[in-house]
């Protein structure tokens, strides 16, 4: 087993932007899955692991008014899985629509009961929102160069989405000398730091390929082994 997160952390481009950086976990992750599966499917065809195989990012949402004295909640009738991670924000004013994430530290939460304990009864009329995620996982153990080539391949449509928005950042800055950039200049940076990625990624798949199997013998029928999921991973489940 192979967990997202391992690739997630040597696309250190993505996980250094400053979006990525202050959105809440769940939506995090969420970005980062959607740049993965494109990665994915340009690397699965060229690579001997079962790539396509996997726990998907799953996320369920949940959202009450606090009454200013229940501190229990049931979530679901069913169990969520050990791997079920909780992001919880509450409203910082009562109807301003404006929420801040909870701290671990004010709850608690048992995945195999769905239950989730406040320290603190959320504030009378205040909204409270819930998201159970998990964050997936391929089946299959990939070695450190099919984790690089998935982590490389993600940063390509992250340049890509970042060229296609229709305002586009006026400068970069580097260091301390806060060298300032022209939006055309940026927008240069950016298709050369593109091409050069793609140049990366295709040179560190055909290397691979080679030196995995210099035959270029990619028969996966033959060399994939049967799965078997001890879980339904559909999201139905979530109650």
């Amino acid at each position: 087993m192979t967990k997202f997160e391992e690739i997630y952390e040597l696309a250190t481009m993505i996980m250094e932007d400053e979006k990525i950086k202050q959105a809440p976990l769940y939506k995090k992750y969420l970005i980062l899955y959607k740049f993965l599966q494109i990665s994915i499917g340009h690397f699965n065809a060229r690579c001997f692991k079962d790539l396509k195989t996997i726990q998907p990012y799953v996320y369920k949402e949940f959202n009450f008014t606090g009454d200013g004295m229940e501190t229990e909640y049931m979530l679901s009738e069913n169990a969520f899985t050990v791997d079920t991670k909780i992001y919880i924000e509450v409203e910082t004013e009562k109807d301003s629509g404006i929420f801040a994430e909870l701290p671990e530290t004010d709850y608690s939460f048992k995945y195999n009961s769905a239950e989730v304990t406040f320290n603190k009864a959320v504030n009378h009329s205040f909204k409270c929102h819930i998201v159970v995620y998990r964050i997936g996982f391929f089946f299959d153990d990939l070695d450190i160069e099919e984790k690089l080539i998935l982590a490389r391949g993600m940063v390509i449509p992250f340049i890509e989405s970042q060229l296609q928005k229709e305002s586009v950042m006026n400068h970069m800055v580097y260091g301390t000398g806060a060298k300032m950039y022209s939006q055309a200049e940026h927008l240069k940076q950016l298709n050369t730091i593109l091409k050069d990625t793609k140049y990366e990624v295709e040179g560190r798949i055909n290397a691979y390929t080679y030196e995995s199997n210099p035959d270029l013998d990619l028969n996966k029928q033959n060399k994939q082994k049967e799965i078997i999921k001890n879980y339904d991973i559909s999201l139905e489940d979530w109650g």
